[in-house]
């Protein structure tokens, strides 16, 4: 895997599980479409390459494949599923590392879509992907705290995160990101999604550091 596209795999970093039944009884529950009303026909997505599927973004916002879709309001379970539809058609002409990261994305949007459980399960499944780096592991690690409704491991895996230095050639990342995605990430990488599940607390799942968490998880 290039550098350039290791670069933009690091786009999505997409919270929350019960802090208790007086926190739940204040915040609705996520509502999700079926699956024909988001996909009106899965095969111009299930026909993509996976740089086009998973990695659909532009500087001026504009999203194709599954992110197209899980941006519609109530549609990230379909979004999900059709993540899995394609993996089981294209999954066997990826790398082993690449699998696991599509794992991990669709883990993060059934999450996104109100499934705490399956999505945890999923982010553990595809945690490969980030192990390799001590940001990448602490963050996979905010994000599991966050869906198992442990704040004190959250927070731990943000204080490690901010401990590790930012590496020399960090200024080509954010060029990178920059060029092929409009936007410039921080250092740690993905700390603004660590502080948007630390706000987001008792509530749910956005997947990064934008979107509205204000619903309730699937129990």
């Amino acid at each position: 895997m290039t550098r350039a596209r290791t670069t933009l795999c690091l786009l999505v970093a997409l919270a929350c599980a019960a802090a208790g039944p007086a926190v739940w009884a204040q915040v609705p529950v996520k509502t999700q479409k079926t699956f024909a009303e988001c996909v009106a026909d899965p095969k111009p997505y299930l026909a993509m390459d996976w740089k086009n599927f998973d990695q659909g973004v532009a500087p001026d916002g504009r999203e194709w494949g599954w992110r197209e879709v899980s941006s519609k309001p109530g549609c990230e379970t379909a979004a999900a599923d059709l993540m899995a539809m394609w993996m089981k058609e294209k999954g066997a002409t990826l790398d082993a590392r690449t699998r696991t990261f599509m794992t991990f994305h669709e883990g993060q949007v059934r999450a996104m879509g109100g499934d705490f459980r399956r999505g945890a399960e999923m982010i553990e499944a595809g945690r490969f992907f980030w192990d390799n780096k001590p940001e990448g592991a602490a963050y996979v690690d905010a994000i599991l705290a966050f869906l198992r409704g442990d704040r004190a491991g959250l927070l731990a895996a943000r204080e490690r995160m901010m401990a590790i230095p930012e590496p020399a050639n960090f200024a080509r990342t954010q060029k990178a990101f920059r060029e092929q995605a409009g936007w410039e990430p921080k250092w740690p990488m993905n700390i603004e999604a660590v502080d948007k599940m630390i706000g987001c607390w008792g509530k749910g799942y956005t997947g990064g550091s934008r979107g509205d968490c204000d619903w309730r998880p699937a129990q």
